[in-house]
């Protein structure tokens, strides 16, 4: 429930046009938020995989929506690499 509370948080943050670089001030801000971006797509790809290798029973429609969340939180680490 918390993972898919964060997830709508973040992903309709996205939905803003707000222009990424602006939210960094300081580089510190830019790391920590590419480290929590990676996170997320970490426990995504995390559970596809424990599906796949039989640790947890496989569930289509959960495979498929944690396929859909990874790619739209693919995006996300690269805006936090300003030039």
């Amino acid at each position: 429930m918390r993972i898919t509370l964060l997830l709508t948080s973040l992903l309709t943050g996205l939905s803003l046009n707000v222009q990424a670089n602006s939210l960094f001030e300081k580089p510190e801000d830019a790391i920590e938020y590419r480290k929590a971006a990676f996170q997320l797509i970490r426990y995504q790809i995390g559970d596809m995989g424990d599906m796949l290798k039989g640790k947890v029973p496989f569930d289509a429609e959960r495979f498929k929506q944690r396929a859909n969340n990874a790619a739209q939180l693919s995006a996300m680490p690269w805006e936090a690499f300003p030039a």
